[in-house]
């Protein structure tokens, strides 16, 4: 490694090293859907990659003061290496991380359920023994 480069790697590692996310090779489609859950109306953005064999499901949280148009990229990204992904707006203006969990449990719980129900774009897509959560901040405690 040169002077300089080795300088920089020491002041910032992170930034030397990082390379482009590598986006995976799947097409996806994002659908927009209301449901009532945890007795909350939650909108929240469906990002369903295109795979043949079911898929893992995720739930992708926002954080305070924040809305689930901030983890479309989550969505995007996962969706392209073959997860189905479910970004809620959770309620507000304050945060009650209860409900926010309950709502996080319950839609992991909803998209399973419609990996069998007619006219679902999740129909016969999903895998609902694999489930995971991911947040940020206040979506991270939820999660």
């Amino acid at each position: 490694m040169k002077p300089l480069a080795f300088a920089l790697a020491l002041l910032f590692p992170v930034a030397v090293h990082a390379l482009p996310e590598d986006t995976g090779k799947l097409s996806h489609k994002t659908y927009t859907r209301t449901a009532t859950i945890a007795g909350k109306k939650i909108t929240f953005d469906l990002y369903v990659p295109a795979v043949s064999k079911p898929a893992p499901l995720v739930v992708a949280s926002h954080g305070f003061m924040r809305t689930k148009a901030n983890m479309a990229g989550w969505g995007k990204l996962l969706a392209s290496r073959g997860y189905i992904v479910a970004a809620p707006g959770l309620p507000g203006p304050m945060p009650d991380h209860k409900v926010n969990g309950k709502i996080v449990s319950g839609l992991l719980q909803w998209m399973a359920a419609q990996g069998a129900a007619a006219g679902s774009p999740l129909k016969g897509l999903v895998d609902g023994t694999r489930r995971a959560v991911l947040g940020h901040s206040a979506g991270g405690l939820a999660s």
